[in-house]
């Protein structure tokens, strides 16, 4: 994206209307992260299913500390698709229990940490 464009898509987040939300659709069981009402021009962000992907890949990294990147990201991505919804929403209850927020930024040598 060009910053033309960045820039254009901030003149979007600064108009607000931007709802945080797990989102289905009727009768579906599709893993919806985010979506724009096109009558209301309302959007909703879900943040369970990348944040569970994430959290799931870290953990990966964590449990087999010989696996590759590759490795890591295919089996995160395999087991974050076979996720129901409701999967997705009571792993990210259950990251919400037990996480620790942190106000300052943490920073790493590069060797010490897997991505």
């Amino acid at each position: 994206m060009t910053h033309a464009t960045l820039d254009e898509l901030h003149k979007e987040l600064r108009r607000g209307s931007i709802t945080e939300a797990d989102i289905r659709l009727r009768g579906g069981t599709e893993k919806i992260e985010g979506v724009c009402n096109k009558v209301t021009d309302q959007v909703f962000v879900n943040p369970q299913p990348s944040l569970v992907e994430v959290l799931l890949h870290e953990l990966i990294h964590r449990r087999y500390k010989r696996w590759g990147e590759q490795r890591v990201t295919a089996e995160a991505i395999r087991l974050r698709n076979q996720m129901t919804p409701n999967d997705i929403a009571t792993w990210f209850r259950r990251y919400q229990r037990i996480v620790t927020k942190r106000d300052t930024p943490v920073r790493f040598p590069k060797e010490d940490v897997a991505l």
